[in-house]
């Protein structure tokens, strides 16, 4: 799947099904107005009527009176009831909901979307888009106001200024008809919610409507997990669910007993205290509506690596990365729990499992945020609420500090000139030059190229061929929960691999160990080639940067992936993306520039080679991440042809 085009964000509507008793209060002017409920129009002659509508009122299926608004849609054009009223839509900032009551008098459900533009709102991803479904019979659609967001980057709207706010049904080939009455807003904006409990576990009864289960996705047969109830690991109470794993690669439990009905969109997160004996990644997902004639079910799914310990994950319910709630897809139906990977005897104590209104702060969802789409990290969400920010990170060799690669890439880019080609041999030729240079000024430099199964690592035996390096692809693309792109291991000897963005490129690591402790590092150069393109071409045509990742776990080339760097040790976060203390990468970038566009590119690598010659860092290699505006199809050092493979091109001076 292409990463540079990810999901619409789905975010917060909940539906009440069954007839709303409708507060009957139609003051015709803004003065009027009780302080409880704001009336937008309930489409009665004389009442309050902020609400237009490409429809008709009718004296149909109301709530709030005698009439409502019937909109038909249509095959060709959008049909909707929007406002624009500018003294109605300030008062959007003074109530907590946007709500309306809506009839919908066919068999199935039918779709329609809320949308709401502020004045920066100029486009899909920088307005407010909603998806939604009107369950036969009578609804009531309700939207949390102070959780309306921008689709593109989760930036809340400005709910003082907004410009429109629009509930339409997208056109399609077969007729459909809903019945729109009693538009309101309602609640303070300051009330606060209490959460709603889902799981406390205080009743040994309900143990019972928890057994093992098995993921469809998941081929193998899985080893049960024992259920038990519990007195360790409590957080509320006195109990909790205790599961001990049996190994398994994706081991769950199960439970179709769901306290809290609905599709749970007025919801903001999911909250949970869980406890585990050792670093772990625990799994949660929850399937809703009834599968189709396929046998495929809509579910929502969060992957957690979490810390020894109890951890206070909170996870957001409705994001943009491939799988959320949302009403479309039905009222949740089970909930899943358990783990990937587990050792045998491994413990999972659960507890306080509930729904929150609240957001907790960032409100952010990037790879660096607590709320990372490919998967939660309570190592990333306890450094947040340490620092109260989010990574900065340090560029290697300058005096630099950037939020993230966009941030160091866009200066370079808007200079960028595409490159001319480059053979391996230019390459070498070109840092062969330079050598001899310092040598003019350093007499007892020597030359090294640390090639896999090539000559020249080792100036005292040039007929030496070089063996020490190591690669791992790395792809932590969602969805996250049981998907083989992101937990393959034990791959074969590839002679290619991708290249690309910081959740999916590959990690190289090559063995320093024959430079002499305290060398002086003169310059350095890393050396990697690519293949050719299904077009048959070789590099980019638009701007682009790449940056390289040095990092800080001895990774292990024949298990690593995006939950675990070696057996039985996880990442502090997927991809191991952890910047804070002990990261899993060192929060540096080291610059390269970029990429060629011939079949070899050679970047400045000096900072990188003194960073691990230093005494102080050990080398663990480092993780090739572009900014997207090239893509690599890279030769490993397992190529065929040996001078395809990657290589250092080290000059140095032995300490005297």
């Amino acid at each position: 799947m292409n990463s540079r085009h990810r999901g619409r964000r789905v975010r917060k509507a909940v539906w009440s099904a069954g007839l709303f008793l409708g507060l009957i209060l139609c003051p015709a002017s803004l003065a009027e107005q009780p302080a409880s409920v704001f009336v937008l129009s309930s489409f009665e002659p004389g009442g309050a009527d902020f609400v237009q509508g490409t429809g008709e009122a009718v004296q149909e299926h109301a709530t709030d009176g005698r009439s409502a608004m019937k909109i038909t849609n249509d095959k060709k054009e959008y049909r909707k009831v929007w406002i624009e009223n500018p003294k109605a839509l300030a008062e959007f900032k003074n109530y907590a909901r946007f709500k309306a009551d809506i009839f919908n008098p066919q068999d199935a459900p039918v779709p329609y979307t809320v949308r709401m533009d502020d004045a920066k709102s100029v486009g899909f991803n920088s307005r407010f888009n909603e998806d939604n479904a009107a369950p036969p019979g009578r609804s009531t659609l309700s939207v949390e106001l102070r959780s309306v967001a921008r689709t593109g980057n989760l930036e809340y709207l400005d709910r003082g200024g907004l410009k429109m706010v629009s509930i339409f049904m997208s056109p399609g080939p077969k007729e459909l008809v809903l019945f729109f009455d009693n538009l309101r807003l309602e609640g303070s904006p300051d009330e606060k919610l209490a959460d709603a409990p889902l799981f406390d576990f205080e009743n040994e009864a309900d143990i019972a409507a928890w057994t093992p289960a098995k993921m469809p996705e998941v081929k193998a047969e899985q080893p049960a997990v024992k259920v038990a109830w519990s007195t360790e690991g409590v957080s509320s109470g006195q109990h909790s669910l205790k599961l001990t794993f049996s190994g398994g690669e994706w081991p769950v439990v199960s439970t179709a007993r769901i306290p809290v009905a609905g599709t749970w969109k007025e919801f903001e997160t999911l909250k949970a205290d869980l406890t585990v004996d050792r670093p772990a990644v625990a799994y949660l997902r929850v399937c809703q509506g009834k599968p189709d004639e396929k046998g495929q079910q809509g579910y929502w799914e969060r992957t957690m690596n979490l810390e020894k310990g109890r951890n206070e994950v909170v996870l957001l319910l409705h994001h943009s990365e491939f799988t959320s709630l949302s009403p479309p897809k039905g009222d949740a139906t089970s909930f899943i729990l358990g783990m990937y990977r587990p050792q045998e005897g491994q413990v999972l104590l659960v507890d306080n499992v509930r729904l929150s209104y609240d957001w907790p702060e960032p409100h952010v969802i990037n790879w660096f945020s607590p709320y990372n789409p490919d998967g939660y990290s309570t190592a990333v969400a306890r450094e947040f609420q340490r620092t109260k920010s989010l990574p900065k990170f340090k560029v290697l060799g300058t005096d630099k500090e950037v939020p993230g690669l966009p941030a160091l890439a866009g200066p370079a880019n808007q200079k960028w000139v595409k490159p001319a080609p480059k053979t391996v041999q230019q390459a070498e030729d070109e840092f062969k030059a330079r050598f001899a240079e310092l040598k003019k000024d350093h007499p007892k430099a020597l030359l090294a190229i640390l090639r896999e199964g090539d000559k020249g690592c080792d100036p005292a035996n040039p007929d030496k061929l070089f063996a020490g390096w190591k690669y791992i692809y790395l792809n932590s693309h969602g969805p996250d929960g049981p998907n083989p792109g992101r937990e393959a291991i034990s791959r074969p000897k590839y002679d290619k691999s991708e290249a690309f963005m910081r959740h999916r490129s590959t990690m190289l690591q090559a063995d320093l160990s024959s430079l002499p402790k305290g060398a002086a590092i003169l310059a350095a150069r890393l050396l990697v080639t690519r293949a050719p393109g299904d077009s048959g071409q070789l590099g980019s045509d638009k701007p682009n940067f790449w940056a390289a990742e040095l990092c800080n776990r001895d990774w292990d080339d024949q298990y690593a992936h995006c939950y675990f760097y070696a057996r039985g040790k996880p990442w502090k976060a997927t991809n191991g993306m952890y910047y804070g203390a002990d990261p899993d990468f060192w929060p540096l970038y080291v610059p390269l520039g970029a990429g060629g566009s011939g079949v070899a590119t050679d970047w400045d690598f000096t900072e990188a080679v003194k960073f691990w010659m230093d005494g102080q860092h050990e080398n663990h290699g480092f993780f090739l991440n572009g900014d997207s505006g090239d893509y690599m199809t890279m030769y490993t050092p397992a190529a065929k042809d040996v001078k395809l493979r990657p290589a250092l091109l080290i000059a140095y001076e032995p300490k005297e």
